[in-house]
């Protein structure tokens, strides 16, 4: 097994309250996240969000089960509750640039099944990317520039 490691981050003309709120509506993640074909919030709280998404790829569907830990406008810490991971952990992290924000997405991941690793390990590593820039298209279609 091979723990895989991803960290990619972006500079945005948003505040980090505003980057934060977005990133936590898991519910809205089907409407842009690529390959999500549907999300929703199972329990939320203050300080946390259980949340599910069904994502398909290369013709398999797969049901990610995640507690989402919630450090207002600081960081959201995900945990694997169920999908196709032995292993599997990440957060984003949100910086105050004072004229907008920097937005860290960072994943470490193994896959659970052997056949799967391969694809997997690679449309994830391939995909991080795409999604981080999915949130960035839906930042700037949702909310407004710092000034």
């Amino acid at each position: 097994m091979k723990l895989h490691h991803i960290e990619r981050s972006v500079l945005l003309p948003y505040a980090v309250s505003d980057m934060f709120e977005l990133v936590s509506d898991v519910d809205a993640y089907e409407e842009f996240v690529p390959w999500c074909q549907k999300s929703q919030v199972i329990e939320s709280t203050d300080e946390y969000v259980v949340g599910t998404l069904q994502v398909q790829y290369a013709g398999l569907t797969e049901r990610i089960v995640t507690k989402n830990i919630l450090k207002p406008y600081k960081k959201i810490e995900m945990k694997l509750l169920k999908g196709p991971f032995s292993q599997f952990s990440g957060e984003w992290r949100f910086l105050d640039l004072g004229i907008g924000s920097k937005a860290t997405l960072d994943l470490s991941f193994d896959v659970e099944r052997h056949l799967l690793i391969s694809l997997a390990s690679h449309f994830i590593e391939k995909s991080v990317e795409k999604i981080l820039h999915s949130f960035v298209r839906r930042a700037q279609s949702q909310l407004v520039e710092c000034e």
